[in-house]
């Protein structure tokens, strides 16, 4: 990210500019975000359906311009809502605040809520495209298991 120290979500270019990474929790959530020198020079934390807390509360109250709130997604401080791609999320209620496109399963039920957020699990699942859940530790499981030596071989 890189970002300048003039107004907000204003480029300046006579500001001076500071280039900051992001560090990222295990669901996409930025937690940190670091100066060249490793220096943090932010810091946040979410509750479980993604309401900001911690040091930085308000998203919008960031020094930096950082646009990127719980998983990843897009916070606007005017509304209080995160966007999914597909559709906005309102971390409060823990709910979209529009129906999915996808009507769900009729064998999961907790797929037919049209609003809900990844079946009520958000410590497991996240929802990166608003339109599914998706569950990252079972890809980096699937991607060990298929790089793993030891399933190539057979027992004969």
């Amino acid at each position: 990210m890189i970002s300048n120290q003039g107004s907000k979500n204003q480029f300046n270019p006579k500001s001076p500019v500071q280039k900051n990474y992001y560090l990222q929790d295990e669901l996409g959530s930025p937690i940190r975000l670091v100066d060249r020198k490793g220096k943090m020079t932010e810091r946040y934390s979410y509750d479980e359906f993604g309401r900001p807390s911690g040091l930085n509360k308000a998203l919008g109250l960031s020094k930096s311009s950082n646009p990127f709130g719980f998983t990843g997604y897009q916070y606007y401080t005017s509304m209080g809502l995160y966007f999914a791609q597909a559709r906005y999320y309102a971390a409060g209620i823990g709910r979209f605040i529009s129906e999915d496109a996808y009507k769900g399963e009729i064998t999961n039920p907790l797929s037919l809520n049209l609003y809900i957020y990844v079946e009520n699990n958000p410590l497991r699942y996240v929802d990166p495209t608003g339109y599914r859940k998706d569950d990252p530790v079972d890809k980096v499981y699937k991607a060990w298991i298929d790089t793993n030596p030891e399933k190539r071989i057979k027992d004969f």
